[in-house]
């Protein structure tokens, strides 16, 4: 039994990319700095706990743009549809909105305005003994 390989290129633009619109994070924001210290929830169900998880980490490890991971608590559940949910504390002072997105791109940066260097990568190789 032999197999035959074509190498016929087909030759296409690639389609658009679909893009979601950008989430308003700071409307999302603006109800938890009111009542700090109460959790609720944070936007809507997601479809998985994976999915839900996922969203929460990134804004717990501020890698979500204009979400200070120091003013807020973030975390997750699985609901029993197998669905997630992501839940919000606001930490700070009561409506001590003016200024977090600032202070955010601040603790970003050096003191001299400079973005601020990243961490040294961590090798996975051992040295070989």
């Amino acid at each position: 039994m032999s197999t035959s390989t074509t190498t016929e290129v087909v030759w296409e633009d690639p389609p658009a990319p679909t893009r979601r619109p950008s989430t308003d994070y700071a409307a999302m924001l603006a109800p938890f700095i009111d009542n700090p210290g109460r959790a609720g929830r944070f936007g809507s169900e997601y479809k998985t706990a994976a999915t839900a998880a996922a969203v929460s980490t990134r804004l717990r490890k501020g890698e979500t743009q204009g979400v200070d991971p120091d003013l807020f608590e973030f975390t997750s559940r699985k609901t029993e549809d197998g669905g997630g949910i992501v839940y919000c504390r606001y930490l700070g002072p009561k409506g001590d909105i003016e200024g977090i997105w600032e202070r955010r791109s601040a603790a970003k940066s050096g003191d001299d305005g400079a973005p601020a260097a990243k961490p040294a990568a961590k090798s996975r190789r051992t040295a070989a003994a």
